[in-house]
């Protein structure tokens, strides 16, 4: 028997699921590196590739806590599904940004391995974006001021706040970039984040 969780019972999570899935252009589902498959829905995939006809790769978020042989695993397996995925690590880029390290901010590098060897940085997982994007054939939307809607969607506590915030590179030092409230408890930023 399926049990739902308390949050696929809240009417207003399918209502804010259903306005980023609209919304977007390209479709990123953030997971727990730590168990990517307990996290990972391979329904929502199916429903925004095959239904909705748009593109959707996954982000392994928290992959500083796994080993360079441990991410091999996860990637094969991944390959295997069919899943385009990289690995990343919030947390290491924002203590980048808050320490003003940022990784060369004007020449992005492309990451040929998708984060095995090391995790993507900030301007890595950038790049890689905008060149999924550009392998699905899709061009900035004028409905949203010429630019590529990405539209983050996972379950709590897999970072998705967090991976916004080093994507718009908000850090302590910003005071210009608004930034995605983070907390440790469950369904902090479950509401629509623009």
């Amino acid at each position: 028997a399926t049990t739902a969780t308390p949050f696929e019972k809240n009417l207003n999570v399918w209502r804010q699921l259903w306005r980023v899935l609209e919304r977007s252009d390209v479709l990123i589902q953030i997971v727990d590196a730590r168990n990517p498959l307990f996290y990972y829905s391979r329904d929502l995939h199916r429903y925004a590739c095959d239904e909705l006809g748009k593109p959707m790769m996954v982000i392994l978020n928290k992959s500083d806590f796994l080993s360079v042989k441990q991410r091999e695993v996860w990637s094969a397996a991944l390959k295997k599904m069919d899943v385009d995925h990289v690995f990343f690590s919030a947390v290491a880029e924002q203590t980048k940004l808050d320490a003003r390290e940022e990784d060369a901010p004007h020449h992005h590098t492309a990451a040929t391995d998708n984060g095995i060897l090391t995790p993507l940085t900030r301007s890595q997982l950038l790049t890689h974006l905008q060149s999924y994007a550009a392998s699905h054939n899709l061009t900035p939307n004028p409905r949203y001021d010429g630019r590529i809607q990405y539209g983050m969607v996972g379950f709590p506590n897999v970072g998705k706040s967090s991976v916004i915030n080093v994507l718009m590179g908000a850090s302590k030092h910003t005071h210009d970039t608004a930034r995605v409230g983070v907390a440790a408890q469950p369904g902090k930023t479950k509401h629509f984040a623009t």
